[in-house]
């Protein structure tokens, strides 16, 4: 199986079980992958700005404890 269709397929052809075991799979996957790219994109900078911009506001005394 390469190609979207063919994997679209042989997931229709799931019983209920085989279905639920793959959705729990494909969570934990995405799931990896959204952290790897997240811990990535820190690594190279990305949230600097961000960061910045929290320490600013927290010497000033602007932040707003979350409840």
């Amino acid at each position: 199986m390469s190609t979207m269709p063919e994997i679209q397929l042989a997931i229709q052809k799931l019983d209920a079980r085989e279905l639920g075991e793959l959705s729990v799979w494909f969570e934990e996957f995405v799931a990896k992958a959204w952290d790897e790219k997240v811990a990535s994109d820190a690594k190279a900078g990305k949230f600097a700005r961000i960061k910045d911009e929290i320490s600013r506001e927290e010497a000033a005394g602007d932040l707003l404890d979350f409840p």
